[in-house]
């Protein structure tokens, strides 16, 4: 959210209390009735009018009615003007913009009628530059902000040149024009810096913030940020200023992925502008709000959200504001497959940014239009509005050339006259030279017109070469598009069948009321890298024995689910329709399945699984654990147990070696919790120094947490993974799967 000096002093609230307030206006009024001459009591009525303006307006008018009727009497042209500047900010408080533009059209007629100063006329100009600004009016805003700063220079008016300044910025920044802004922006700061004026250092501080973040430098937008902040809590106390530099802060952290941070900043700025009644500033924040829901998948809360923003910028007739939040409704309604409606409001962005002449919003209304078409399936629709994107980028060069081109020609065509010119005039001063001279001089001229002949046909030659050379790029970058948007379609279509292939996966795992059965608490935390995974959990009952384990099968995603599929069947075969059930036996079976299906003593496939598997007799009250390569941890009377697995996968590799898992007894006659795992979590890396979580760590995590109930471990276990690869800015690595089962030392069935 930008914005302009004015604009913050039309939305400002005065934080007093409601007796306090009559208290200031009962001694301005005391002071009005006292006052003998009509310029003082002038200036007291307008101070009257400003403080009923949000509590009283109709009040507030009757004063500035009063105004207006003494400045005349007085022929008090300051008066008249300010009078005339109050009326107009009135009518900007109830959202009447036209009407408060008209008002200060009428400063200008007063002060060509009375002979004003230029001072007066460069206030005014600020003024309208910034109501022109809130009706999207890019154009008329430039044109009065331009007028105005070049008065300040010519008074050498710092103050006003750095509120010009930053003004000027924002129009364009608005156009898309980031050098000129950044140029007014840090000439505006200059000036606030010199003069220590906090207040216009924290909206061009703000100003440039929000230029870091188009141009996607985001750290340098929540920095600069952070500054305008700071001096608002230590400096300037203004709570308008407050609500849109934390509504900027949130859509900053959005934009870098920090969700829960941009939800903090956005209900922040939220709180601070419903308490002020600030609607531009609600509708950042509704906005933010809106994103992260969206993100979050939360698509009817997202979608109220931007509704009520939708509504609150109309009401303020905020073009772009509307058109912003009506491209938003259109992209979820999308994300939701309801494209006609997706459409409709993407339609109406468009051409509310394409009325008001928003660069920007344009750009991003023909995307949306383009991505909205390829999400339906419509690919000629989508590269139509992909086409019309690219051409919007292209056609300022597109005018530039033209203006460059026909600049050139009115060059050639002056040198010409003046070259004809020059001829009648030579062959005047020789007619009286002798007829050789003048044979000489008319060679020279045919042959330097011979020459401009044949540079001028080079030249045409060069620019139809370099046209043909532009339009074979563009129809290659047309072709390029192409391919890319039937790429993207194939990938859709390939990620979709990976979402069924997951609902799939998932149908194959055991039931929480299985589990629950056979354990007296349990919990299991699941985190796939991907869509699908290649770490997957087995329980099983069979002749009142509860078999469960963790397996984690050769890579991760497509690959690794392919696995994780034959081993479910393998072991569940093993174990109901074989009879094996000690687990050391259990998986020495599974390495000869693994190995006969996957035909790996034939085509050296080298692919294996790595787990852990329990086995509990209900009935003697022991548990019977073996594994391969990944340990069990058991915890009894507050002490942990470490019960390590042999170093051989499941697979060709334990068959080559010929040995047999080893099987480890434990007695659970006492409250007993087991925990496994596969290598996802201790290897994942993280924290202040980017290395991995580790074993140890993990070990001791558990020990730490083991007391609480188990599904409180898992939202542990989870906070801490979390905040773990948040510190050290690290993406999950590898699929994540820790399974904790409690036996409370009796018998479970």
């Amino acid at each position: 959210m930008k914005h302009l000096f004015f604009i913050i002093s039309l939305c400002l609230l005065f934080a007093v209390k409601s007796f306090a307030q009559l208290s200031i206006v009962d001694s301005l009024k005391t002071a009005f009735s006292n006052a003998s001459h009509d310029t003082t009591k002038t200036f007291i009525a307008l101070k009257v009018a400003k403080a009923y303006i949000k509590t009283d307006q109709k009040q507030a008018q009757e004063y500035i009615n009063k105004a207006r009727v003494l400045a005349e009497n007085a022929n008090f042209l300051e008066g008249q003007i300010n009078t005339l500047i109050t009326e107009a900010k009135l009518f900007s408080t109830q959202g009447k913009i036209q009407k408060s533009v008209e008002i200060i059209n009428k400063g200008f007629d007063l002060i060509k009628q009375k002979k004003g100063t230029e001072r007066q006329a460069m206030v005014l100009y600020n003024v309208l530059g910034v109501y022109y600004y809130a009706m999207s009016n890019y154009k008329k805003s430039l044109e009065n902000l331009l007028a105005g700063l070049a008065i300040a220079e010519k008074l050498k008016d710092d103050v006003y040149i750095g509120k010009f300044s930053s003004n000027v910025g924002v129009i364009y920044d608005e156009q898309g024009n980031y050098p000129k802004a950044l140029k007014s922006y840090f000439k505006g700061l200059k000036v606030a810096e010199a003069h220590q004026q906090y207040k216009s250092k924290v909206d061009v501080l703000t100003n440039i913030s929000t230029i870091y973040f188009q141009q996607q430098k985001l750290k340098l937008a929540i920095e600069t940020a952070q500054k305008a902040l700071h001096l608002l809590k230590t400096k300037v106390k203004n709570e308008v200023g407050e609500v849109i530099c934390l509504g900027n802060l949130a859509e900053f952290y959005f934009y870098e992925g920090k969700y829960s941070k941009a939800l903090e900043y956005a209900q922040k700025s939220k709180e601070i502008a419903q308490r002020i009644t600030d609607k531009m500033g609600l509708v950042t924040a509704y906005k933010v709000i809106g994103q992260v829901k969206t993100k979050r998948k939360q698509y009817r809360e997202a979608l109220r959200y931007y509704g009520i923003g939708r509504d609150m910028s109309i009401e303020i007739n905020d073009k772009q504001g509307t058109s912003n939040m009506e491209r938003e409704i259109a992209l979820i309604h999308s994300e939701m497959r309801a494209y006609d409606t997706a459409l409709e409001y993407a339609r109406k962005s468009l051409k509310r940014a394409q009325e008001i002449g928003a660069a920007k919003e344009i750009k991003k209304g023909l995307e949306a239009l383009s991505e909205i078409f390829k999400a339906q399936g419509n690919i000629d629709s989508s590269y139509h509005y992909y086409r019309a994107y690219v051409k919007q980028k292209d056609k300022l060069f597109g005018e530039q050339n033209a203006r460059e081109i026909a600049t050139i020609r009115a060059e050639f065509d002056l040198e010409k006259k003046q070259a004809e010119i020059n001829l009648l005039t030579k062959d005047n001063a020789l007619k009286e030279a002798k007829n050789q001279r003048a044979q000489i001089v008319r060679n020279l001229f045919i042959g330097g017109f011979i020459v401009i002949l044949i540079i001028a046909f080079i030249m045409y030659r060069n620019i139809l070469q370099k046209q043909r050379t532009n339009q074979l790029l563009q129809n290659k970058n047309e072709e390029i598009n192409r391919k890319n948007i039937q790429i993207n379609a194939q990938n859709e279509a390939i990620t979709s069948s990976i979402n069924y292939a997951q609902r799939i996966q998932k149908a194959i795992l055991p039931l929480d009321e299985q589990i629950a059965k056979l354990a007296d608490e349990y919990f299991i935390y699941n985190k796939p890298r991907d869509i699908v995974s290649g770490d997957f959990y087995w329980v099983v009952e069979y002749q009142n024995k509860f078999f469960f384990s963790v397996i984690d099968c050769t890579g991760h995603g497509v690959p690794g689910a392919f696995m994780s599929m034959l081993g479910n069947t393998s072991l569940t075969n093993i174990v109901l329709q074989q009879g094996i059930t000690k687990p050391h036996e259990i998986l020495n079976q599974l390495s000869k399945e693994i190995d006969y299906i996957l035909q790996q003593h034939v085509t050296q496939n080298s692919d294996s699984m790595d787990m852990a598997l329990c086995m509990v007799d209900f009935d003697k009250c022991i548990l019977e654990y073996a594994g391969a390569n990944n340990p069990m941890l058991c915890i009894q009377n507050g002490e942990m147990n470490l019960v390590k697995a042999d170093r051989m996968p499941i697979g060709k590799e334990q068959i080559d070696m010929a040995r047999s898992y080893t099987l480890h007894t434990i007695d659970i006659s006492v409250p007993t919790v087991v925990y496994l795992f596969s290598d996802g979590y201790q290897d994942q890396f993280g924290g202040k120094d980017g290395k991995k979580f580790r074993s140890r760590r993990l070990r001791q995590l558990i020990m730490d947490i083991h007391r609480y109930p188990l599904t409180k471990q898992r939202a542990l276990l989870d906070e801490s993974l979390t905040a773990w690869m948040e510190e050290g800015d690290k993406v999950q690595v590898d699929d994540i799967l820790i399974m904790g089962v409690k036996f409370n030392g009796k018998s479970q069935i």
